[in-house]
């Protein structure tokens, strides 16, 4: 993508790399710092949902031998460091892993929905007990889709630290129809089997000392450590460039300096999740908040910026159809997550 340059090299033609290139382009220097802002937040609150999951799924895995809040910092103990890399193709075999995780967590969820629900000789247990639409959590859900499939803003770290870039668009489609599927699968079963039951993350509704629960608890501890580093990426090296530091630089204290940063950042997440430990809540919140205008609104209303004086009035509709549906979506679910937060603080301050 390209866009003409302001100022003095008004005119000019200069490649657009970024989110923050794409806004800077559209709404100028005010434009940059709102979606860097937006970005940044963003990441950060996913690495703190990442700590959420390490310190539910660990508590039960070891029987409850610590508290969730000693299995966050434990978590945090091993996935800090790995933002130390440079190259984080240094990771990509844990990615690897990673994947096979969330792949194999389907069919341990799959395989609960036959032995346990009886499916498909009979009705899951979960279909007779709940509704089929609940309109005082619809809102919620807005964000609870959006985030699932968000990560925009890492695409860049991925394009750039794939060994082949060329194979990038393939993969990435690839990587939407898996994400995809596995949200069917793992969606459908849990409602099915547990309906109203059903807890934040479907796994920990697994019956407690089975093989396979400890199998897919086992796999959800995975799939934060292979994303920490490359979710917090764009934060550290956006900082990074902002302070002249090079965390490749051979020399000086750059390097150093850069690994404070990036522990930081990392700590900063890490108490996100320790002062507000909701999975759900939180997840929705970003998904809502910052999700949907990262992905929904913000594209839309930079397309209309810098190209209005090419639309058709069809296409100017449309764009701003989106838009409307995408600032109702923020409204909606942000207030709804932001009720249900404060809600649990409540809870949580009484017991």
């Amino acid at each position: 993508i390209t866009a003409d340059g302001a100022g003095a090299g008004a005119g000019a033609r200069r490649p657009l790399t970024s989110y923050e290139d794409i806004g800077e382009a559209a709404f100028g220097p005010s434009g940059r710092a709102f979606i860097t802002w937006i970005l940044y937040t963003e990441l950060i609150g996913t690495c703190a949902l990442f700590f959420i999951l390490e310190g539910d799924h660990l508590a039960i895995l070891f029987n409850n031998a610590h508290s969730p809040a000693w299995f966050m910092n434990a978590s945090a103990a091993v996935m800090i460091p790995t933002l130390w890399f440079a190259d984080l193709s240094a990771l990509s075999y844990v990615g690897i892993l990673g994947s096979a995780a969330s792949i194999s967590l389907c069919g341990v969820i799959a395989y609960e929905l036959v032995t346990v629900g009886g499916f498909p000789q009979q009705i899951p247990p979960g279909l007779e007990s709940t509704a089929a639409l609940h309109l005082s959590t619809l809102p919620v859900s807005f964000g609870l889709l959006a985030f699932v499939f968000a990560g925009h803003a890492v695409f860049p770290a991925i394009y750039t630290s794939m060994k082949e870039p060329e194979a990038y668009e393939g993969m990435l489609d690839r990587t939407y129809l898996i994400v995809g599927l596995t949200c069917v699968v793992i969606g459908s079963a849990g409602y099915v089997l547990y309906g109203d039951a059903v807890r934040d993350e479907v796994t920990l509704n697994l019956p407690p000392g089975g093989l396979e629960s400890i199998f897919a608890l086992a796999l959800i501890t995975v799939n934060p450590f292979s994303k920490f580093a490359l979710t917090m990426d764009p934060v550290a090296r956006g900082l990074e460039e902002s302070l002249g530091i090079d965390i490749a630089a051979t020399s000086g204290s750059g390097p150093v300096t850069a690994r404070v940063l990036r522990t930081g950042l990392g700590l900063g997440a890490l108490a996100m999740a320790s002062g507000l430990p909701f999975f759900a809540e939180l997840m929705s919140l970003i998904g809502s908040f910052l999700t949907l205008t990262v992905s929904v609104i913000f594209p839309a209303a930079c397309y209309l910026k810098m190209f209005e004086g090419e639309m058709g009035d069809k296409e100017k509709a449309v764009n701003w159809g989106i838009m409307l549906l995408g600032g109702f979506g923020v409204v909606a679910g942000s207030s709804s997550a932001l009720e249900n937060i404060a809600r649990e603080i409540a809870n949580s301050s009484g017991s």
